[in-house]
């Protein structure tokens, strides 16, 4: 049995990290669709203030990794965005237009891609954020 360097190198991509993190293909559907719309929130400017440039362009991939690179370098600014990420999902629901069960499912998946990137990130921040 031979390993790749292809293979190494494919397993150092967050966003593939994340997928292989994933094995039903309707929870990986699902996450993907999640994921990117929470990554497409991101303001670009953050990015430049704390990596100093911004994710080229808006492909899923690029962004996983410029948010994991982000959490790896910042993890109190990942910690900052996820909050406000939640408060604005507690205020859909507030207001009737998202049902509470959902929130829970807008955080798993970045939450999964922390994990597969072993990003560290304190568990009680999602769980206090969602109880709020």
């Amino acid at each position: 049995m031979e390993i790749s360097f292809d293979e190494i190198n494919q397993q150092s991509d967050p966003y593939q990290l994340f997928l292989d993190s994933i094995k039903a293909d309707q929870t990986r559907r699902k996450y993907k669709n999640q994921l990117n719309s929470f990554l497409r929130m991101v303001p670009s400017k953050i990015y430049e203030e704390i990596l100093t440039t911004s994710p080229p362009n808006h492909e899923p991939e690029i962004l996983a990794g410029s948010f994991v690179e982000l959490a790896k370098k910042n993890p109190d600014i990942v910690s900052r965005i996820i909050s406000q990420f939640i408060k604005k999902d507690c205020e859909l629901i507030q207001k009737g237009e998202m049902s509470p069960n959902t929130l829970p499912n807008h955080v798993k998946p970045i939450k999964a891609l922390l994990d597969a990137n072993g990003v560290p990130l304190h568990g009680n921040h999602f769980t206090s954020s969602i109880r709020d």
